[in-house]
Formats: C-alpha cells, structure tokens, sequence
C-alpha cells in the first residue's frame, strides 16, 4: 500500500474517530455607555428559565470594563419594554427586543441598537450585535492537516520519479 493510501486510511479513520458535534454560531454584545460591556452567546440559545417577561441565558462570561465574570444575561420582550438585563449588576436597560421566536426557542438578531437605562432614562447604551469569530472544529483542523500531508507527499513521489535516472536502450 502506497503512502498516499495509507495517508488517506488515516485521515477517513481520525475523522471518524474524533467526531464533534457542530457548534452554534456565535453573537458578540458589545454594550458602550457609562461602562463597556462584552458578552458572547449563541445566537439561538437554550434559556435555562423562561419568565411572563422573557428569558435567562446563564453563566455568560460577561466583561464589565475589563472586569469577567460569569452572570446571568435576561432578554426582555418588547411588550414589557424590550432591552436586556444583566442580573447581579445595575445594568438594566430598555430598548428594542432583542430576539425573534418564541421566548422558549429564542433567535438573538444581529444589528446595532440605542438602550437606555431603566433608572436613568438620560444614561444610554450603544449595543452592536456582530457575529462573533468562528473556530474551526477540530475534524476540520484534522482534514486540513492531512491533505497537506497528501499534497507534500504527492509532491515528494514526484521528485523522485524525475530525480530517478532514466535506463539507457540496450
């Protein structure tokens, strides 16, 4: 069996061995007002409760000035003044509703908003909602890796096929 064959064998087994389920795309919230704040989520989470007013989305690596700290992130409906909140902080602002479906099986939308505060209407919050940088999934990683591997070692056979000499007629 030639190396590519084998090379090839390899890679078909490793990806079937390593399988990782594929992930949730990603939202950056990016919050700049009197403080700057920064969170990622998916951008169809699984509230972990659902409320009359909207959802809880926990232990969110959230950024407060610099500050990480796990919290828990609600999203309001429109009906009850939209906007988010994040529990254990002041921050509770109003605003748009950030998020399609049903409060069950939420879609977090993407765009730029203007939140305010709800103690202090004059303090307002610009809210960006950008999709966040993609990982490859390590099965990825694996079949990029191993059609290097092919490529080099098609290249390596080549250069041997024309670095061999070539017999003289006798």
């Amino acid at each position: 069996m030639s190396l590519k064959n084998h090379l090839f064998s390899l890679a078909l087994l490793s990806v079937a061995a390593f399988p990782v389920p594929a992930s949730a795309a990603q939202l950056l919230f990016a919050l700049d007002g009197d403080q700057t704040i920064r969170f990622t989520v998916d951008a169809s989470p699984v509230p972990d409760s659902v409320e009359v007013d909207g959802f809880i989305v926990a232990n969110l690596v959230v950024s407060i000035d610099g500050l990480d700290a796990l919290r828990d992130v609600g999203f309001v409906r429109q009906l009850n003044g939209g906007g988010l909140i994040i529990l254990g902080t002041t921050i509770d602002l109003t605003g748009p509703q950030l998020f399609s479906g049903t409060l069950a099986q939420p879609t977090l939308l993407a765009g730029n908003y203007q939140l305010a505060a709800l103690r202090d209407p004059n303090v307002t919050y610009r809210l960006s909602v950008t999709p966040a940088g993609a990982v490859p999934e390590p099965g990825t990683w694996i079949l990029l890796l191993t059609g290097f591997g092919l490529a080099a070692a098609g290249l390596r056979a080549r250069r041997r096929q024309i670095a061999s000499p070539i017999p003289a007629p006798t």
